[in-house]
């Protein structure tokens, strides 16, 4: 069965919770095999059977969240060695990175429409997209005090739902979920 990590947007912040024991009951009650969660940020992986597509998945496990918990929660779902892959052709190996730098892999609902050219920066340059990919978008933060919203600053300039982690955590997870 092929292994899968499931990215979820906006959940133990506020009010908005979501224990990692629930979690792994929802997804055990969707039948997901092997479930583990990843720190309490929202990140879950498991085995499905083989044939279900990353948006079936997504759809699935957004429906079965949104009904245990009655607000919905947008889940991006990717194949482990697929994102892995991903993450190895990331651009980051030429950014100088300091204490005011963090590199961010943005997970994408879905691909960043076409009419904009990459790489994208703000008008502040505190956000610069560098590169994507159909479901990855890998993007670089610089700041004085506070970390951008880089998430969304890349939803209001492309349109596109996404839900971001810091590249170092990234890797932290899929080493874990495998």
């Amino acid at each position: 069965m092929p292994r899968w990590i499931a990215f979820l947007r906006a959940v133990n912040v506020g009010a908005r919770r979501l224990p990692s024991a629930q979690l792994r009951d929802v997804c055990a009650g969707l039948g997901l095999a092997d479930v583990r969660t990843h720190s309490q940020s929202g990140n879950v992986s498991f085995a499905a059977p083989s044939g279900e597509t990353r948006e079936a998945l997504a759809e699935r496990l957004g429906a079965a969240l949104e009904e245990a918990l009655g607000f919905a929660v947008p889940t991006m779902v990717r194949d482990v060695a697929a994102l892995r892959a991903a993450l190895d052709q990331a651009p980051f190996a030429g950014v100088e990175v300091t204490d005011a730098t963090r590199l961010f892999v943005l997970l994408l609902a879905a691909p960043l429409p076409p009419g904009r050219p990459l790489p994208f920066s703000t008008a502040k340059g505190d956000v610069r997209v560098l590169s994507a990919t159909p479901g990855e978008a890998f993007a670089v933060a610089l700041h004085a005090d506070r970390v951008p919203n880089t998430a969304a600053v890349v939803e209001r300039a492309f349109g596109v739902q996404v839900t971001g982690r810091f590249e170092h955590t990234l890797r932290r997870i899929l080493d874990a979920a495998t």
